[in-house]
């Protein structure tokens, strides 16, 4: 299992890493943050990869326009169906990750 968390405030610098290192036992594979300083707003994300088990599936994840960003624990069973609906209406994906279905 994952771990998330969110932080909104000023002072996420001085918890950041404490927060990585706590939930690093539920996602040994990989971590990364988001940081909006506009917002205030800093997202983390320690993973655990099962689906996409490549750097593409690196989480925070956001979309080509920038506007959407997604910290997901979870597993979608059927995410290559609604994958194949949505390449239909032209959606483009760069992973094989579920995570990037939902976003």
């Amino acid at each position: 299992m994952c771990g998330i968390f969110g932080i909104i405030g000023k002072n996420y610098k001085k918890i950041e890493n404490l927060f990585l290192e706590d939930l690093k036992h539920r996602g040994p594979d990989d971590d990364g943050t988001y940081l909006d300083n506009d917002k205030l707003l800093l997202l983390g994300h320690t993973r655990l990869s099962i689906i996409d088990i490549s750097e593409n599936g690196h989480q925070p994840m956001i979309d080509d326009t920038n506007n959407y960003v997604i910290v997901f624990n979870g597993e979608i069973y059927n995410f290559h169906e609604i994958k194949s609906e949505l390449i239909k209406y032209g959606i483009k994906f760069r992973t094989n990750s579920d995570t990037e279905v939902v976003l």
